[in-house]
């Protein structure tokens, strides 16, 4: 696996898990000031 694929690959998951992250603790955080 070369050095390119290596930092395509867990850096796409990273980014893509860093914005579910903030999605859900922001749908999170208004759903907590509404309840």
């Amino acid at each position: 696996m070369s050095l390119l694929e290596f930092a395509r690959g867990p850096a796409l998951w990273a980014s893509i898990f860093v914005l579910v992250a903030g999605t859900a603790w922001r749908i999170w955080g208004i759903f907590r000031l509404k309840a």
